[in-house]
């Protein structure tokens, strides 16, 4: 779970017809949270030799903010992570999977990457990037994503093979959970507002705020630890930083009390286990821009994305020989899927896509860098889904 000081405070929510009012009710965890208020200023009337000493004025200026969490589900299955807000305001369009129990699908491991094919209806809701796990039979506990889903004829593409085999003894679960997927257009944007609690008067607490904001992240996924997220937002000042009541009744949840921490056996990559992954980095990218408007109070528009470049850096340890390597084809171009799945229902989480290697830096013998593969998606459309099931 993220720390939390006691004197500062984030609340956020996605913004929708102007609101909504932030209340103690969307308060959210975070760490080394930073607010800043990037005011232009006017000195027409202030000068340092001039006996006129008016403060200088304020012109325009938009309003950001950093911060760190833990990815850190709700702990109530069904329910949206807390974060939610920020991952729809970074451009990610989110659907909403019922889920279906106990189904039955017919498993073929191809050449090229096995198939689940459902037999009967399992609902409109399913989507690339959804969690399923065998529930009964043959490779009961096995878990894994899917990569494609076509719903016309009940055919998912999976990212890996299961490590047992499932056959017709075996049941599926297609959990219920919230998938979030990159988005073209129709972005959703975000307000979010920051206190820094004021200890001699708890009615002049400190309070800058931000609307029509949009997020950026960078998600660091390392073996025995939780999934550390670091925020950006950027969005219009809709007024000066001001002294406020500190909020009552804060709510941090419902949320679950630790976030969930990632194992090496949980990541699939290039269709197999890669039980000698050290680290991973997910830079979302987002580029972000504010247009010059002269109808808003402080001269910038809402905050829109531009594009995403999604990619990062892939860090595997380079001792085993190349003919046991999965990375030895992905090095030449290829394209391989990576699947990460961790923690339990209500507090699970799961990151899918298919990665072709990015320009690299200096690099060894096999073609690796000291900090990293350099990566990027490699699909133009839907190049990875985060799943919270």
């Amino acid at each position: 779970m993220s720390f939390r000081t006691r004197d500062k405070l984030l609340l956020g929510a996605v913004a929708a017809s102007g609101g909504p009012a932030l209340t103690g009710v969307h308060a959210l965890r975070v760490s080394d949270l930073a607010h800043k208020t990037a005011l232009d200023t006017s000195e027409t009337n202030y000068h340092q030799a001039s006996t006129n000493t008016t403060a200088p004025e304020a012109d325009g200026g938009y309003s950001s903010a950093t911060f760190k969490r833990r990815l850190t589900g709700s702990g109530v299955v069904g329910t949206a992570p807390r974060e939610d807000w920020l991952l729809r305001g970074s451009g990610l369009a989110r659907t909403t999977v019922s889920g279906v129990a106990g189904t039955s699908a017919t498993y073929v491991n191809s050449a090229s990457q096995p198939t689940l094919t459902w037999a009967a209806p399992v609902g409109s809701t399913v989507t690339a990037g959804a969690v399923i796990t065998i529930s009964a039979g043959a490779g009961a506990g096995q878990r894994m994503t899917l990569a494609e889903w076509d719903g016309a004829t009940r055919t998912a593409v999976l990212p890996a093979a299961f490590p047992v085999a499932p056959d017709a003894t075996s049941k599926f679960d297609i959990l219920r959970q919230h998938v979030y997927t990159p988005r073209l257009s129709d972005y959703e944007t975000v307000v979010a507002a920051s206190y820094a609690r004021n200890k001699a008067d708890a009615d002049k607490s400190r309070r800058k705020r931000l609307a029509g904001g949009a997020a950026t992240w960078v998600m660091t996924f390392t073996p025995g630890k939780a999934v550390d997220v670091a925020y950006t937002l950027r969005g219009v000042l809709p007024g000066k930083p001001d002294d406020t009541p500190f909020p009552a009744s804060v709510t941090y949840g419902p949320e679950a009390a630790v976030a969930p921490k990632l194992m090496a056996a949980d990541i699939y990559f290039g269709g197999r286990e890669c039980g000698r992954f050290n680290q991973l980095t997910v830079d979302l990218a987002a580029e972000i821009d504010q247009a010059p408007d002269a109808g808003e109070v402080f001269g910038y528009d809402v905050a829109e994305i531009m594009s995403h470049k999604t990619g990062g850096k892939f860090t595997v340890e380079t001792l085993a020989l190349d003919a046991r390597d999965p990375l030895s084809d992905f090095m030449t171009a290829t394209p391989r899927w990576i699947t990460a799945i961790w923690g339990v229902p209500g507090n699970g989480f799961a990151l899918t896509g298919e990665m072709t290697v990015g320009a690299s830096d200096e690099e060894d013998q096999k073609g690796r860098t000291a900090d990293g593969i350099n990566y990027r998606f490699a699909r133009p459309e839907g190049w990875f889904t985060l799943a919270a099931f």
